[in-house]
């Protein structure tokens, strides 16, 4: 009975303090400093609480304005440190590789027995490789299109 009720008032103070509106980031670099330049501006979901993460309303000024009138560039909040391209392009290759050497190494597990005794270790590694190396080589030439 206590560790329910404990479990009850923990879950009760997580949901008080997710509802407060979230600090800025303090993290910013200094050429991304608001202060230095008065058109950035950052996205209220940085600030978001759980609620208006859930139900959008972080995002509902920006609506009312493009009902208003057309958005313009500036109108549009900075995307967010994860959303730039150049990370979520690092992070997408990062993913790719592992999950290509993943498939790869899950391809020898249902290798048949026939197919273990026909070649040896050394050929099923360099197959296993010139795949890896196909799909990436792949990879790279369908980004640079």
């Amino acid at each position: 009975m206590v560790a329910k009720t404990a479990t009850i008032v923990f879950s009760l103070v997580l949901l008080v303090l997710e509802s407060q509106p979230k600090p800025s980031a303090d993290y910013l670099l200094l050429d991304e400093d608001e202060d230095d330049n008065p058109e950035v501006r950052r996205s209220p979901e940085d600030r978001a609480n759980i609620f208006s993460r859930l139900t959008y309303s972080w995002i509902s000024s920006l609506i009312a304005k493009g009902y208003e009138t057309p958005l313009q560039a500036n109108d549009v909040y900075k995307l967010g440190h994860k959303y730039r391209p150049d990370v979520a392009a690092e992070e997408f290759q990062y993913n790719w590789k592992k999950d290509i050497k993943t498939a790869i190494y899950r391809k020898t597990l249902v290798l048949s027995n026939d197919s273990r005794q026909k070649h040896n270790i050394g050929s099923i590694i360099s197959h296993m490789t010139s795949d890896g190396t196909r799909v990436m080589n792949a990879l790279i030439y369908l980004t640079q299109r």
